[in-house]
């Protein structure tokens, strides 16, 4: 591990946060788990406090990092007031499986089994990129497990194969695992360039440090969780969606691999209830880009009422 992984979970532990590892059959999911327990009073826009039913929060990553990395602008808004559960997906950071499963299905019942062992019944998930197919998944699939779902930059059931065709013409390459593992630090330049409109400006040995620790191992494994989806893309069509009234959507205006067509084209399959909210000045990865604004968006949106509440 490098020294920023190194300075990361050591900002985690001093925000309460505890990395564990979690044997789940053929399943070994590294986690990070702490943070603020429900009923945390805050502070109102009026300076009254108020008691707030804070659930727990499953945070599920993007392809490319580890939860460690993925969430690292995200955790102490979010520890301070409600009990984050940030697990790295299978194949991903120190997590893996014996289990030649590439699916979407699998990562989700890894998803669930981890809660199982937790003890967690109903939670907020925020899934981003690949993760927010995880999380579309397991609200569809485990709908009384989820209470408010919100996705990042992910395009649930509205994507086909002629959007991933055209996101290859766009890139320029035959195969997009190409740009999502890269081979070399100039890969991980164009890589970063995907995520962020500002230009990042990084010496090629910490590039290359990165690429390392993050693309490295089990890359035959994440190549063949891209086949997976595509494999499965239509059957995935044709399952029932996560209940709009209680879905988020979250948007960078310019993102390349995910154009915001797709995300308004989601919006209109959900149907009435779904919120649709675009960031501008931002690309795949608006929790990098403007992590204020996108803390308090999604911290707004889990403290509203759930059709699924009993209040309600």
């Amino acid at each position: 591990m490098g020294m920023a992984g190194r300075r990361i979970e050591s900002q985690y532990e001093r925000e309460g946060m505890a990395a564990d590892v979690a044997e789940l059959g053929p399943d070994t999911v590294h986690y990070w788990h702490g943070g603020g327990e429900s009923g945390n009073e805050r502070e109102t826009e009026d300076g009254s406090g108020r008691d707030v039913d804070a659930h727990p929060v499953l945070l599920v990553q993007g392809f490319g990092a580890s939860a460690k990395w993925q969430w690292v602008l995200q955790v102490e808004s979010f520890a301070a007031t409600r009990r984050v559960i940030m697990p790295d997906l299978l194949w991903f950071g120190e997590s893996r499986s014996t289990d030649a499963d590439y699916s979407l299905g699998h990562q989700v019942r890894a998803m669930v089994a981890l809660l199982d062992r937790l003890g967690e019944g109903r939670v907020d998930v925020v899934g981003i990129s690949y993760g927010g197919l995880v999380a579309y998944e397991l609200a569809s699939a485990f709908p009384e497990r989820v209470r408010r779902l919100v996705i990042v930059d992910s395009p649930g059931r509205a994507y086909t194969r002629a959007d991933y065709r055209a996101l290859c013409d766009r890139f320029e390459v035959d195969d997009f695992a190409d740009v999502l593992l890269p081979a070399d630090a100039d890969g991980m330049r164009r890589l970063l360039a995907v995520g962020v409109e500002q230009e990042v400006h990084a010496p090629g040995f910490l590039l290359r440090q990165a690429r390392e620790e993050l693309f490295i191992e089990q890359a035959d494994q994440k190549r063949a969780m891209i086949e997976a989806l595509l494999r499965d893309l239509e059957e995935l069509r044709s399952r029932p969606d996560p209940r709009a009234r209680d879905t988020l959507l979250v948007w960078g205006r310019d993102d390349p691999i995910f154009p915001l067509e797709l995300g308004e084209r989601l919006a209109q399959r959900l149907g009435p209830g779904v919120r649709l909210e675009v960031i501008d000045h931002a690309r795949h990865t608006p929790n990098f880009e403007w992590p204020h604004r996108f803390d308090a968006l999604i911290l707004q949106f889990l403290d509203m009422p759930c059709s699924c509440d009993p209040r309600t």
